[in-house]
C-alpha cells in the first residue's frame, strides 16, 4: 500500500498580508495601505435613554459623513496579572511589619480569587482607514483572483508617490477622528512601533499573554530592534540623526527611512562589509550578547540571523488550518458570520458581545453606497415588485403582504435617500472567538449564536473558509469573507461599537469591582497626569473607608501615607501599622513650628533664595489666617517683618543658614513691636503668643514624621482654631515633602474645612498644583459639595486632579456635582441610588461605576462603622470612653 504524501510545512509568514510598515502606514503585499486608529470608547451603560439616543445621532451623522470604506475592530484580551502579582508578594517579603505582612497575604488571595471567579478582561477599539496604491486592486473579485490581478512591485512606492498617499489616509483619518472626537470619543494614530506590537499580540495570542512587546528582552523570537542595535553595535549600520538606521550602501530601494525592515540583498551589503571589521570587536559584542562566534564565517552567519524582517516579528509560531477552525499555538479560533438582521434592532445591541469576558476579535466592514446609483437601482427593483403584484391581482391571486410591504420600504427608503436624510451602506460582521480547548470552543460558539440569536441575528460558522474569517477579523480592512447586508444609516447606527465600561492600568492598587462587567478596577494614579484625587460623599457612603483602603494598599507598595485628620478616624489605622499619630491639641505636648524651613535638597532646581521666600509666603498665610486677615499695610508690614525675623536667627538665602535654629511666634511679634503701625496687628496675634493659645504655635517642633505613615489629629482641637492647626500641618508637611523626595500620599479629610478660608484654601491649591513635581499624591475628602465647589480654589482643585471619586450624593447635592463633573442623567440617577461603598471613578475622560471591596483584615484595621467597632473592643451599648485601637493577631 502506497504512502500517503506528507504535507509539506510551508513558514507561516507566507499566510500574512502585511508586506512592510512605513512611517505608521501599513503596506499589504498586493499595494494597498492602511493606517489604524485607536480609538478610547464610551461607558453606554451610564448614560440615559435620551443621551443614548443623542449619541447614536451623533454616530449617524458621523456615518452619513463617510465617502470611503471602513473598518472597526474590537479585541477583547485577558490580561495577564502574573507580573502585578509578584511585584505585591516581593513587596511583602521585604515588609517587616507582620500585619502588613498579613494585609499583603490576604490582598493577594483576595486578588487571586476575584480573578478566578472572572476573567480580567481589556478591550481595545481601532478604526482602520485604506488607500490603493495606482495599479492595485481594493477589493479583489473572484475574476480578480483567477486573472492574477494582484501585480508583483506594487508595494516598491518611490518616495514621492507615497507622500501622496500618505497625505490621502492622513486627511481621510482627520476626518475620521474629527468625527470621532465631537462624539466624545478621543482618537490616536498608531505609530510604526505601535502597529508591530498590536500585531504582534494578534497574531501571538499566546505569547503575547506572557511575552509582552513593550518588553523586547523579554521576547524570544527574533525582534527588529535587537537586529538593527547588534548592527548598530558593530558598526555596520550607520544611523542618522534621527536615530533611525540609514540604508546601506548600494542597498534596494526598499530601505527608505522610517520603514522597518532589511531585505536579503541588504542582508548581504551587510554580511559582505561584516568581514572586514575587526575579529576582536566582534567577539567583544557577541560575547556581551551570549553569542560564539569563533570565525569570519560564524561571523557574517549570526549577523544575517540578526537581521529580522517585519514578518519575522509578528508572524505567529505555528498555524494548523482545519475546515472548522484554525490553530495558532494551544488557542483554537474560529469564525462567525452574521448573515440576517431582524427588522428592528435596539440601539447598541452589541454591547453584550463587547463586554461579554472571553478572548474575542470582532471586525465590522462598513462599505459607503453612492446614493445616486442606488436610486436607480430601487428605482427597477421597484418596477419588478410592482409588476409582480400586479401580474398576481390580474391571476386572482390572494394579497401577498411580503411583497407589498417590500415596496412600502424601497418606496420609503427612495423618499428619504431623495431628501439626503439617510444613506444606505453594506456592512460585513465577524466575529473571531479564541478557546483553550476544542470543547471550549464549540460552547462559546453556541453561547454567541444564542446571545445573537436571542436578538433574532443569526450567525453561521465560517466553515471552509477559517482562514478567510480569521484575517477578515484582523485590523487590515481586508475582507475576504465579503458577506455583507445593505443597511441604511438608522439601522447601521444601532450597532454603535465604541462602547466599553473598562477602566484599569492592571497596576496599583484595587480600587474596586467594576458594577458594568464584574472585572477589576486595579488602578495607578502616579500613572496619570498627576496623581491627585478628589472623593465626595454624602456622610456615611463610604468616602473614608474607600479612602483607607486605598491608603494601606499604598502601604504594601512602599508608598508613605500623611494623613490630616480631624475627626479622629485614622488614629487605629496609624498605631496598626506602626506609624507616628500627632495629637495637635492645645494640651498636647506635640510641636509644630510653623517657620521650619524645608532642608535643602541638591539637584531639587531650587534655590535658596527660593526656598527662603516660599517659607515666607507660607507662613505669611498662617498669619494672615491666625489675625483674622490683613489690611494692604499691614500686609506689607508683615511680609518684611518675616525677612528680618528669619534674619534674628542668621538665616538668610545661604542654604547653609537654613540649618540654624528657626524663630517661633514670638520672635516675629518682637520683631512687629519695633515696627511702627502694626500695634492692631500685634495685638491680635498676643494670644498665640502669651495668651491660652500661646503652647500650641510659640514652640520648635518635636514631632517625628519617619514612619511610614503619620496622622495628624485636630479633633480635640477648638473650632476657631481648626483652620489654623490645619493649615499649619500642611505646611509643615509640605516643608517634609520638598526636603525629601519620595513617593507619598497626602489625604486631607474634610477638605471642606480648608476652603471656607482664602488663605488656606490658597495653599491647598498650591499643593495641588505642584504636587507632581515631588512624587506626591493629594487625595482632598469633602462631604460638603456646597462649601468646597463654591470656593475658586476648590474648584481649582479639582481641576487639577486626574482621578475623581464620586459615592452616594444627597438629592440636594446631586446638581452642583453633576454641573462640576459633567455628569450624565444615568449618571446622576445612580449616584442618588447607590448603596454604600459604590460609586462612579472618575480616570482622566474614562468613567466607571465600581464597588468598593475589602478582604477581611483590611476591614478589620480600616472600618469606621460604630457598631462594627463597638463589638470589635467587645463593649456592649454605646456608653463608656472611648475604646483603644484594635490589636489583630497577624496569624488570624
Amino acid at each position: 500500500m502506497a504512502k500517503k504524501d506528507q504535507i509539506k510545512p510551508v513558514a507561516t509568514q507566507k499566510y500574512l498580508q502585511i508586506e512592510r510598515i512605513r512611517e505608521g502606514i501599513i503596506i499589504l503585499k498586493d499595494g494597498r495601505l492602511r493606517k489604524i486608529v485607536k480609538c478610547m470608547p464610551l461607558n453606554f451603560d451610564l448614560k440615559s435613554e435620551k443621551e443614548k439616543e443623542v449619541a447614536v445621532y451623533q454616530y449617524q451623522n458621523f456615518l452619513n459623513s463617510l465617502k470611503f470604506p471602513l473598518q472597526i475592530v474590537v479585541q477583547s484580551r485577558r490580561v495577564d496579572l502574573s507580573a502585578y502579582i509578584e511585584k505585591v508578594e516581593h513587596a511583602s517579603a521585604n515588609e517587616i511589619n507582620e500585619l502588613l505582612q498579613k494585609q499583603s497575604t490576604d490582598y493577594l488571595d483576595f486578588i487571586k480569587t476575584l480573578s478566578e471567579q472572572v476573567n480580567i478582561m481589556e478591550k481595545s477599539f481601532y478604526l482602520i482607514v485604506g488607500h490603493t496604491v495606482k495599479g492595485a486592486v481594493e477589493q479583489q473579485t473572484f475574476i480578480d483572483k483567477v486573472l492574477g490581478k494582484k501585480r508583483i512591485g506594487l508595494t516598491d512606492v518611490s518616495d514621492t508617490d507615497f507622500a501622496a498617499y500618505k497625505e490621502v489616509l492622513q486627511e481621510r483619518t482627520r476626518t475620521v477622528a474629527g468625527r470621532l472626537n465631537s462624539l466624545g470619543i478621543q482618537t490616536h494614530d498608531l505609530d510604526t512601533k505601535e502597529i508591530i506590537e498590536l500585531f504582534y499580540n494578534s497574531y501571538n495570542p499566546e505569547e503575547s499573554f506572557t511575552q509582552h512587546m513593550s518588553n523586547p528582552d523579554q521576547v524570544t523570537a527574533p525582534v527588529i530592534e535587537k537586529g538593527q542595535d547588534l548592527l548598530k553595535q558593530a558598526g555596520v549600520v550607520e544611523q542618522k540623526a534621527d536615530g533611525t538606521p540609514a540604508p546601506p550602501a548600494g542597498g534596494p530601494a526598499s530601505s527608505q527611512e522610517g520603514e522597518v525592515k532589511i531585505d536579503q540583498a541588504a542582508a548581504a551589503d551587510i554580511g559582505n562589509e561584516a568581514k572586514t571589521m575587526r575579529k576582536t570587536t566582534v567577539n567583544q559584542i557577541f560575547n556581551r550578547l551570549g553569542i560564539k562566534a569563533t570565525d569570519e564565517q560564524n561571523t557574517e552567519a549570526v549577523l544575517r540571523q540578526g537581521i529580522a524582517s517585519i514578518l519575522d516579528v509578528i508572524a505567529p509560531g505555528g498555524m494548523n488550518i482545519t475546515p472548522n477552525y484554525v490553530q495558532l499555538g494551544s488557542y483554537y479560533l474560529r469564525t462567525l458570520f452574521v448573515y440576517t438582521y431582524p427588522r428592528y434592532l435596539q440601539a447598541n445591541w452589541l454591547s453584550p458581545i463587547i463586554n461579554y469576558d472571553t478572548t474575542l476579535d470582532l471586525g465590522m466592514f462598513i462599505y459607503p453606497v453612492e446614493t445616486n446609483i442606488l436610486v436607480g437601482q430601487l428605482r427597477r427593483k421597484t418596477t419588478q415588485l410592482q409588476s409582480s403584484l400586479q401580474i398576481e391581482s390580474e391571476k386572482g391571486l390572494v394579497r401577498n403582504p411580503e411583497l407589498e410591504t417590500a415596496v412600502g420600504d424601497i418606496e420609503e427608503l427612495r423618499d428619504t435617500l431623495q431628501k439626503g436624510e439617510t444613506r444606505l451602506f453594506q456592512m460585513g460582521l465577524y466575529f473571531t472567538i479564541y478557546a483553550s480547548t476544542i470543547d471550549e470552543l464549540n460552547k462559546l460558539s453556541k453561547q454567541f449564536e444564542s446571545i445573537l440569536g436571542g436578538q433574532l441575528i443569526y450567525t453561521k460558522q465560517a466553515l471552509l473558509q477559517m482562514e478567510q474569517g480569521f484575517n477578515s477579523t484582523m485590523p487590515l480592512l481586508d475582507d475576504q469573507m465579503d458577506i455583507v447586508r445593505n443597511l441604511d444609516t438608522a439601522s447601521l447606527s444601532t450597532t454603535f461599537p465604541f462602547t466599553s465600561a473598562e477602566l484599569s492600568h492592571h497596576d496599583g492598587v484595587l480600587y474596586g469591582i467594576n458594577l458594568h462587567n464584574s472585572s477589576l478596577v486595579l488602578f495607578d494614579r502616579f500613572k496619570m497626569e498627576n496623581a491627585n484625587q478628589v472623593v465626595f460623599a454624602k456622610s456615611g457612603a463610604g468616602k473614608s473607608y474607600a479612602v483607607k483602603l486605598e491608603a494601606i494598599r499604598s502601604l504594601m507598595l512602599g508608598t508613605e501615607v500623611i494623613i490630616i485628620d480631624p475627626e479622629n478616624e485614622y488614629k487605629a489605622l496609624a498605631q496598626a501599622v506602626g506609624g507616628s499619630y500627632v495629637d495637635l491639641s492645645l494640651n498636647s505636648s506635640q510641636k509644630i513650628n510653623p517657620f521650619d524651613l524645608p532642608k535643602y535638597r541638591e539637584g531639587s532646581g531650587e534655590t535658596g533664595e527660593q526656598l527662603l521666600r516660599s517659607t515666607v509666603t507660607s507662613v505669611h498665610g498662617l498669619v494672615s489666617l491666625m489675625a483674622g486677615g490683613l489690611n494692604p499695610e499691614e500686609d506689607n508690614l508683615l511680609d518684611k517683618g518675616l525677612y528680618e525675623t528669619y534674619a534674628l536667627r542668621d538665616i538668610t538665602s545661604d542654604p547653609a543658614s537654613h540649618a540654624n535654629t528657626p524663630p517661633t511666634m514670638s520672635d516675629l511679634v518682637t520683631v512687629l513691636q519695633n515696627m511702627s503701625a502694626t500695634e492692631s496687628l500685634v495685638n491680635r496675634l498676643a494670644k498665640y503668643t502669651d495668651g491660652s493659645f500661646a503652647g500650641l504655635f510659640n514652640s520648635q517642633t518635636n514631632i517625628d514624621m519617619n514612619n511610614k505613615v503619620t496622622v495628624f489629629s485636630i479633633r480635640d482641637m477648638e473650632d476657631e482654631l481648626r483652620p489654623i492647626a490645619m493649615y499649619m500641618s500642611l505646611n509643615y508637611i509640605w516643608s517634609r515633602v520638598k526636603s525629601d523626595l519620595r513617593k507619598r500620599m497626602m489625604i486631607i479629610d474634610e477638605g471642606w474645612v480648608m476652603m471656607r478660608f482664602e488663605d488656606s484654601a490658597k495653599f491647598v491649591n498650591a499643593i495641588a498644583k505642584r504636587a507632581r513635581k515631588y512624587y506626591l499624591g493629594l487625595t482632598v475628602i469633602s462631604q460638603d459639595v456646597e462649601d468646597f465647589l463654591n470656593s475658586p480654589y476648590g474648584r481649582s482643585v479639582v481641576n487639577n486632579s486626574s482621578t475623581q471619586l464620586l459615592l452616594g450624593q444627597s438629592t440636594a447635592a446631586i446638581d452642583k456635582i453633576a454641573e462640576t463633573f459633567k455628569l450624565t442623567d444615568g449618571e446622576k440617577f445612580f449616584l442618588t441610588e447607590a448603596e454604600v461603598g459604590q460609586g462612579l471613578f472618575f480616570a482622566g475622560n474614562n468613567r466607571a461605576a465600581i464597588q468598593i471591596v475589602s478582604s477581611y483584615t483590611e476591614d478589620q484595621i480600616i472600618t469606621t462603622d460604630p457598631k462594627q467597632l463597638l463589638e470589635m473592643y467587645g463593649i456592649s451599648g454605646g456608653a463608656g470612653t472611648e475604646p483603644a485601637a484594635p490589636t489583630i493577631n497577624p496569624n488570624g
